[in-house]
């Protein structure tokens, strides 16, 4: 389905979901501005479910009657954007909420304080108001259905496919809900609206033990969960737990009876949560420094280079300042004690190569594709390191006024842009600036031909075209006032130029002529790269809202990465793994050819940087030191 278009319209990027009777697809609206994310449910029965059409149609329906009524009344519910019904297939279109699943939260954190639980049952009472008031019962709450949306932080409820009206009960022969989350009642057919009370305490109580419901205990002569041992000491508000208990009540005669009830409970709870993370939680230095062995085998490491068409060129792309800081997501007390644990063992994820004391932050800093640091100080002096024992190669002077660097794979060039109409060239060997590249336009991005002999320059009204070897212009596209602006991220072995646009589609073009030879059109958000695999099969187009996998010749869309994949800095291709960097700093490794993720680094200390081949890391931290380390693959 991947690549499919539904309906003649969404253009289909993922499975995301599949029930007894619905199938869900992660998908790109091609009618709208910017090709917006949503969400489209396909009628699909289950073979191993005794249920006709004539039975499902109508539930299907009542989602889509039920989304449309609760998407006017609240923002905490997904709005119905169409339901359509073609070739006898009916489809079910809605607003795509773009945050964290709360079981994910869980995951990364094991478990929540009482306030935070207490804030979480609080936002789901509102939710659960709103439903129970229009006579809903939802009937299938669970973690994985409570979504945290990044863009105001709000607390939203998907998939209604469960939902019912209380007066559609006596017709209802279908049992709905998830077992482990359902009280006795729901599991017999008769749900109440105490029943999806009892769902929020289930999960509430998942929230502060880090157990699964179907993992605790019934208490033999009541039929009450028994939680409470599964604190395993972790302190919780009495008043709280006293809550909790009311809530799952195996009887709905003991139960709250409705939310208001339940909110005036909290009322007594002091619902102030706390950050789940603090700067505490990190990994030190020094435990890194103490738990990384030192690798007594450099000499014995393969120093060739595997360059990757793009990631060598776009050098820049994994350039900062360092004296901008950086966001890290800081990970959880037990997520880092499990890294720790990573660490010590035998299959630790990173080797520290080198390590040096940094009296004043570099002016800027970048790896090559010949495993070069690049470090400009404050008298602007450039200096070459060799990337596995931090040892200066050479130096040479590099003007302020340089802010774009690119290099090819064997370190023969360095290129930059000394101001908006001149590019200069270095020869790093000697230090000696050999060319220096007018321009009657300004230029706006750099990037090198898959050979690495020309210079591609992008200007308002072209795309130059320099002979590095002479240091001339040899050829030109231009682009009329009409035509949009094309920006080349990458030059391809058979003399084509992928360029993005401002609408963020890929146009793949000659690059002697300029003709688009093919659209590729699925991001949403900015798309900061491409890259190729190595055997130029595929392209991988890496943007804010997710990595997109093409073939190359057709143009077809083969894979989206998950939505983990999302806020990438920069990426690089090693053999058949994907290595990203993110803007919270985390190191994320990726199955290419699958696009599942093997490994998530926790974030490090300070500013990070991902060399092109996707082998090192270059890390300046806090304590002012800067470190060279080594991915472990395997």
């Amino acid at each position: 389905m991947i690549g499919k278009l539904l309906i003649g319209r969404y253009l289909v990027l993922e499975q995301i979901g599949a029930g007894s009777f619905s199938k869900t697809f992660l998908t790109l609206d091609k009618y709208l501005p910017q090709s917006p994310l949503c969400v489209v449910k396909s009628l699909n029965i289950d073979p191993e479910q005794d249920l006709s059409i004539e039975q499902i149609r109508p539930l299907f329906e009542r989602e889509a009657q039920i989304l449309q009524n609760l998407g006017q009344k609240s923002d905490r519910v997904p709005r119905l954007l169409a339901y359509v019904e073609e070739d006898s297939q009916l489809y079910l279109v809605e607003e795509y909420i773009n945050g964290t699943a709360i079981d994910q939260t869980l995951v990364q954190k094991q478990i929540l304080t009482s306030n935070e639980v207490a804030a979480i049952i609080h936002e789901g009472l509102e939710i659960l108001q709103v439903i129970h008031a229009q006579g809903l019962i939802y009937q299938d709450l669970k973690l994985n259905h409570l979504i945290r949306r990044h863009r105001d932080g709000k607390l939203v409820l998907i998939d209604f496919g469960a939902a019912i009206h209380v007066e559609d009960l006596d017709r209802e022969n279908i049992t709905f809900g998830t077992l482990e989350y359902s009280p006795i009642e729901q599991q017999n057919g008769y749900p109440t609206f105490s029943s999806d009370l009892y769902a929020l305490g289930v999960c509430a109580i998942q929230l502060l033990t880090g157990v699964p419901p179907d993992q605790l205990q019934l208490h033999p002569k009541f039929g009450a969960l028994s939680w409470k041992p599964a604190l395993n000491a972790n302190s919780v508000d009495p008043s709280l737990v006293a809550i909790l208990d009311r809530l799952v009540a195996p009887r709905v005669s003991d139960r709250y009876s409705n939310t208001r009830e339940v909110l005036a409970a909290l009322q007594s709870l002091p619902l102030t949560p706390k950050p789940a993370w603090s700067d505490q939680n990190r990994i030190s230095w020094e435990a890194l420094k103490n738990n990384i062995r030192y690798s007594q085998l450099l000499d014995k490491w393969h120093r060739a280079a595997h360059p990757s068409w793009g990631a060598t060129a776009l050098l820049a792309i994994g350039a900062i300042v360092l004296a901008k800081p950086w966001l890290s997501t800081p990970s959880m007390s037990s997520a880092m004690a499990a890294q720790i644990a990573t660490i010590r063992s035998n299959t630790q994820p990173l080797t520290l190569l080198s390590e040096q004391n940094m009296s004043a932050p570099a002016q800027y800093l970048a790896m090559t594709a010949n495993q070069t640091i690049l470090e400009r100080d404050s008298n602007e002096l450039l200096q070459l390191r060799d990337i596995r024992s931090g040892k200066s190669l050479h130096s040479f002077q590099l003007p302020s006024t340089v802010t774009t660097l690119i290099s090819d794979s064997k370190g023969q060039w360095l290129v930059g842009k000394a101001d908006q109409n001149q590019v200069w060239v270095w020869n790093t060997t000697t230090g000696k600036l050999v060319h220096r590249l007018q321009s009657r336009q300004p230029i706006s991005n750099l990037i090198l031909s898959s050979d690495e002999r020309t210079l591609i320059a992008t200007s308002p009204n072209q795309i130059q075209m320099w002979n590095l070897a002479i240091g001339k212009l040899t050829h030109a596209i231009t682009t009329t006032d009409t035509e949009e602006i094309r920006t080349p991220l990458l030059h391809t072995p058979v003399n084509e130029l992928v360029c993005v646009n401002s609408q963020q589609h890929l146009q793949v073009i000659d690059s002697q002529t300029g003709e688009t030879k093919r659209v590729l059109a699925g991001h949403t958000d900015t798309i900061r790269q491409v890259l190729l695999s190595p055997d130029q099969r595929f392209l991988y187009s890496v943007g804010r809202d997710r990595i997109l996998m093409w073939n190359l010749t057709t143009g077809e869309l083969i894979k989206a990465f998950p939505s983990q994949s999302a806020q990438v800095e920069i990426a690089a291709v090693h053999e058949n793994r994907m290595v990203t960097l993110h803007t919270n700093g985390a190191l994320r490794i990726w199955n290419r050819e699958t696009g599942t993720l093997q490994r998530t680094i926790s974030s490090l200390d300070g500013q990070t940087l991902l060399s092109p081949d996707g082998r090192y890391v270059l890390n300046y931290a806090k304590d002012q030191h800067l470190r060279v380390l080594q991915i472990a693959f395997d």
